[in-house]
């Protein structure tokens, strides 16, 4: 079986927590219900809130770009490239730290385990 993918949008210093998040892959917003199945989000708000996407048993037309979008700041988008199912290789676009559009700090950081 495949790894699980595990990406995670954080978003700090903002004036108050992000109403929601919202994520993306290849520019279609991710459907939680689809029948592919093993896809979850997982959001802590406060401080600084944190949206874990996970996917479980990734294969490769799980490829391609991720983006979170806090309804209150700048997206920040990855590029997945799944090798096979078990090899992964990540790149992000966003580094830690860059601001958004209000001021607010984003940091965009991304954990891949493997089963």
């Amino acid at each position: 079986m495949g790894s699980t993918i595990n990406l995670t949008c954080v978003v700090q210093y903002a004036p108050e927590p992000p109403p929601a998040m919202s994520w993306a892959h290849n520019s279609q917003t991710i459907n939680f219900d689809s029948p592919r199945g093993g896809i979850s989000l997982v959001t802590e708000k406060g401080f600084t809130t944190t949206s874990r996407l996970l996917i479980q048993k990734a294969v490769q037309k799980d490829s391609g770009l991720y983006t979170c979008s806090p309804s209150n700041a700048n997206s920040a988008t990855v590029r997945v490239h799944i090798l096979n199912g078990k090899s992964l290789r990540i790149s992000a676009k966003l580094k830690k730290g860059a601001s958004s559009r209000d001021g607010t700090y984003m940091t965009y950081s991304y954990r891949v385990t493997s089963h």
